[in-house]
């Protein structure tokens, strides 16, 4: 993940990949299972 992804995740207190889950889903409405 780049510096940005693992620093949005850290402000939100969420772990790195639970957080490109829901950013994914926000987005584009796809579900992801976060250390798949």
């Amino acid at each position: 993940f780049s510096e940005k992804a693992i620093a949005a995740a850290k402000e939100q207190g969420q772990a790195v990949d639970l957080h490109y889950c829901l950013e994914v889903l926000k987005h584009t409405g796809i579900a992801l299972v976060p250390g798949s």
